[in-house]
């Protein structure tokens, strides 16, 4: 989506829910609040349902067990947790209620069904007269949810507000089949990425797809992988020159003139090589056919004669050769004399050079290079941003502005208008792990930020209150105190902001703020601690946030290995995370964004993972600042402790080990995805951070720059930090 439109997403998906095209939210008939109701809107028989506002054939299904969507179907099944592909070919075979074409219902359809009203004591939000059998919990779609899991509808009255929301394809939900004409679902994002013939006006640009006059087309298919862009000068009138045979003297003067006119913005118009203009006669051959037969074909296929209405798969057109050659009917030949044949000419571009992984150097330092590389390093200035004893590091002058080395940690900061207490802290532990403050009681700050894995839950994306799958990783709570902004995409400026984040998001536990103050509020071992934090009694959202975040700002990272060497322990690094060091410093480039005592710089880049115009896609920063640059950057996460933090990266996508994950991606330049199809005219397309290049690590020192992040790594605490670990004694601590 360019610049231009994704300030009206929100009214345009509003829109499109309205027209009925929505994922969310589609139009249905008036839902049935009575059994005369129900009976006008379903015909039901004994084991389907018939529903006339939508034309959709239902599974009434008396077991209504659960099922996993991907098992192996050999095997028993646990539980009566068998896979929706075994339960769907039982039902095609067995020919329920006469039919074999039932299927696995889109969203869309699934929410037809839903009506939250109906949803009390313990009964599905469904209408029970039509479907007696069916159950509260979350029901499988057919549409996949990024790479983790499959879109879910949850029928039931507490969860009945999620948006469009996934579970894992681990988990298990009920399934229900349907059978008639599919309603318009929201369509992935994969089939949104363009079409196979890119139409251009004289500029070239895109034109609009009921625009009806184009200059030149871009072949946007398999070439387009390998070349930047793919141009035949096929304008859309019958009665441009291109459109009518010509004698070869004029073919050259054609040729200079597009190229002076510049036509679709390029000057390097010739004529096409036999290759390149066979594929072409063979795909408009191919279109032909398929018209004629009615039969089923490839978009490049089915969608040419719309890009070349005037392309003649019969007629013999010019291409480059030193003596005047045509191609007819895919055969080069020799012209004949005074022979007229058509003229298409193509321009191509290639892709600019893809960075080169440098060789690796097997090289290892010498003994006595390490030794006086420990020496250096030793001559530690606590407290100073520079560290001119050091080796100088390798840092670009794009970061350099603001750029701090690598130190120890001062004691975390606490804003004035919320001080540090113990009170507040013991608090704020105990709201932590309370699950009262998610919608279904379920959920607790704990269960993404477990202190027993790193604060973290070592899960790709974490479930949340309805098991419903988060859009990003859970990032660690450890060290949070030092960071400016907060989430990956930066849209908390404090942590009393972010601790309200979570609590409301769908996405994770899905309570409104006041009913989760309410739910605090309610429970009698509360109001002493409010009262001890604050000196009242008073429970709001306001507090709750305060406390949470005070609690946070003490789970700071114990002591580790690289801290007792910078305080001058001389063996506390080994010789492979010395030299790890160093390589972090300088060949690896890492301290161009994780540098200062936090390992990071509390900035955002791209790394290449934005997987725009992808099912994956995540415009990181951009949702938040709406500025074009942002898109696909996220915050720098600190890199202490990071042995115990994973997974890695915003989507937790990687592990960290010697050779795979994190440090063979850097290694390799992360990802350099060049924009294809309609990207390539998107001026929003985001580019992998300029600091981010192929390195060229050999085994060693990959080997010795994991060294150095274990040694980076204290085991995480357990609870928070006392006053004196923090510097908060005396009179703060009370």
């Amino acid at each position: 989506m360019n610049r231009w439109l994704r300030p009206l997403a929100p009214l345009l998906f509003l829109l499109a829910a309205c027209q009925g095209d929505g994922p969310s939210r589609p139009a249905a008939t008036a839902a049935p609040t009575t059994a005369e109701d129900s009976v006008a809107r379903f015909a039901t028989g004994p084991a389907c349902t018939l529903d006339r506002s939508t034309g959709l054939s239902w599974e009434r299904d008396a077991a209504d067990a659960t099922r996993l969507p991907q098992t192996d179907d050999a095997r028993d099944c646990p539980s009566g947790a068998c896979s929706v592909a075994a339960h769907l070919r039982r039902a095609q075979q067995q020919r329920l209620c006469g039919h074999d074409d039932w299927r696995v219902p889109n969203e869309r359809e699934l929410r037809t069904l839903l009506q939250p009203e109906l949803a009390s004591g313990g009964k599905a939000a469904i209408d029970h007269e039509a479907f007696p059998y069916a159950r509260p919990g979350p029901y499988w779609s057919s549409r996949s949810w990024r790479a983790e899991g499959i879109v879910a509808v949850w029928f039931d009255g507490e969860h009945a507000s999620l948006p469009t929301a996934a579970l894992s394809r681990r988990d298990t939900a009920f399934v229900r089949l349907v059978r008639g004409t599919p309603l318009k679902d929201a369509p992935a994002i994969a089939s949104r990425l363009g079409p196979p013939y890119i139409r251009l006006d004289a500029a070239g640009r895109p034109i609009s797809e009921d625009a009806t006059a184009w200059e030149c087309v871009d072949d946007a298919r398999l070439p387009d992988l390998l070349r930047h862009s793919t141009l035949w000068l096929a304008p859309s009138t019958a009665a441009a020159s291109p459109n009518h045979p010509h004698g070869h003297a004029a073919v050259q003067t054609l040729i200079d003139t597009a190229r002076r006119q510049q036509r679709c913005n390029t000057a390097a118009w010739r004529l096409p090589t036999a290759a390149e203009l066979a594929r072409l006669q063979q795909i408009a051959t191919a279109a032909a056919e398929a018209a004629g037969a009615k039969a089923p074909a490839t978009p490049e296929v089915r969608q040419f004669p719309s890009a070349f209405p005037h392309f003649a798969a019969d007629q013999a057109y010019w291409i480059a050769g030193n003596n005047g050659e045509v191609l007819q009917q895919g055969q080069p030949r020799p012209a004949e004399a005074g022979e007229r044949a058509r003229v298409l000419l193509i321009a191509t571009t290639d892709r600019p050079p893809m960075p080169v992984r440098p060789t690796p150097d097997e090289t290892l330092p010498t003994q006595a290079e390490l030794d006086a590389l420990r020496e250096r390093y030793l001559r530690y200035r606590p407290g100073q941003a520079q560290q001119p004893d050091w080796p100088a590091p390798t840092v670009d002058a794009s970061v350099a502005d603001g750029f701090s080395d690598l130190g120890l940690l001062p004691p975390p900061p606490f804003p004035a208008d919320n001080s540090y207490s113990e009170a507040k802290v013991a608090l704020g532990q105990a709201l932590f792990f309370d699950k009262r403050l998610s919608h279904g009681g379920s959920l607790a700050c704990a269960g993404c930020h477990d202190p027993a894995t790193g604060w973290t839950d070592r899960r790709p994306l974490s479930p949340g209150d309805a098991g419903q799958l988060g859009e990003r990783n859970a990032m660690t709570i450890l060290n949070t105190a030092y960071a400016t902004s907060l989430f990956w995409d930066g849209r908390a400026a404090t942590l009393e902001e972010q601790a309200r984040g979570p609590i409301a998001n769908p996405f994770e536990m899905h309570q409104p703020l006041d009913r989760a103050a309410a739910a605090i509020a309610a429970a009698p071992e509360y109001p002493p601690l409010f009262a001890a934090a604050f000196g009242d009694a008073r429970i709001d959202i306001q507090r709750i946030a305060q406390a949470l975040a005070t609690f946070e700002r003490t789970i700071v990272s114990r002591e580790s290995a690289f801290d007792r060497f910078l305080k001058g322990e001389r063996h506390a690094l080994s010789d492979d995370a010395l030299w790890g060091l160093h390589l972090f410093r300088t060949k690896a480039r890492c301290i161009n964004c994780h540098n200062g005592p936090l390992f990071s710089d509390n900035r955002f880049h791209s790394n290449g993972l934005h997987y725009y115009g992808r099912e994956l896609e995540d415009l990181g920063r951009y949702t938040v600042t709406g500025r074009a640059a942002d898109i696909g950057r996220f915050r720098t996460p600190s890199l202490r402790d990071v042995m115990h933090t994973g997974n890695y990266m915003h989507n937790g996508a990687f592990p960290l080990t010697e050779n795979q994950g994190v440090i063979a991606m850097y290694d390799a330049g992360m990802v350099q995805t060049p924009p294809v199809g309609l990207a390539k005219y998107d001026p929003d397309y985001p580019r992998t951070s300029a600091e981010i290049r192929p390195l060229g690590l050999s085994a060693a020192e990959k080997k010795a720059l994991f060294a150095f992040l274990q040694s980076i790594s204290a085991p995480p605490r357990q609870g928070p930090a006392s006053a004196a670990e923090i510097g908060q004694g005396g009179e703060a601590a009370r």
